[in-house]
């Protein structure tokens, strides 16, 4: 949460068209990949909130195409707001991803970006008590293989951040992923029910069987203090394909 609250506070000189003019600057978390400006064509946003990673990959790959997933009607019609001046190369599908296509029902929050079809744990509410679940929204879950069935070519970049269904999201994209370079995956410790039972190995299993290794961690952010069951809240982590 940390991290969405710096990210957002400096969201609008980071949409600003004006960082184009010159020579493009990789943004984070662009800046840890091995890729110049140029060499990106394509970055998949999964769970775009309100637009920031895909101005981020806008600004630093100015001749990408970015495909964003954004399911909440609010977060989406600001998504567009905020991504008007790229708006001929970014595309925005209004849905939810899952494993399985279907009918979904995600959890708002106080704070947009912990919304989640996955209701709040208990851990969870320790870590952000400033975090509260206030309304249901239905929403409409589709696979990442169904939405980029008809999107031909490599994957530069796939960016998960779907606040506790990332197994989910990556079972249902077992084809998109195989055409996947790198994949940066933000894995919460505190959306587990239960700290006995993680997903972090299942996540990271998953993608060895995937062809994928770890690459790099981002963004850990641990605690101010020790805590009994958890040294950090959560981190961002980047794993590259190995055939790609």
């Amino acid at each position: 949460m940390k991290f969405l609250r710096r990210v957002l506070g400096g969201f609008r000189s980071k949409a600003s068209p004006a960082a184009l003019a010159g020579k493009p600057k990789i943004q984070h978390p662009f800046s840890a990949l091995p890729f110049q400006p140029e060499e990106v064509s394509l970055v998949v946003d999964a769970g775009a909130f309100l637009g920031h990673y895909t101005v981020a990959a806008a600004t630093s790959y100015p001749r990408s195409r970015i495909i964003a997933f954004e399911p909440t009607q609010e977060s989406a019609a600001q998504f567009l707001v905020n991504t008007a001046a790229y708006s001929d190369r970014v595309k925005l599908h209004p849905v939810g991803l899952s494993d399985v296509p279907g009918e979904g029902v995600i959890h708002l929050t106080t704070t947009g970006g912990a919304n989640s079809v996955q209701e709040q744990t208990q851990e969870h509410q320790r870590q952000n008590p400033h975090v509260r679940e206030c309304g249901r929204q239905k929403i409409v879950l589709r696979t990442l293989d169904d939405c980029l069935h008809d999107t031909p070519g490599v994957i530069d970049v796939l960016k998960v951040d779907v606040e506790g269904l990332e197994l989910k999201v990556l079972r249902g994209a077992t084809a998109t992923l195989a055409r996947t370079r790198f994949v940066i995956l933000e894995v919460a410790l505190s959306r587990d029910e239960d700290v006995r039972y993680q997903s972090v190995f299942e996540l990271f299993a998953f993608l060895r069987q995937a062809h994928f290794h770890l690459y790099s961690l981002l963004d850990v952010y641990r605690f101010d203090e020790p805590q009994p069951s958890l040294g950090m809240a959560q981190f961002d982590a980047i794993f590259c394909h190995h055939d790609l």
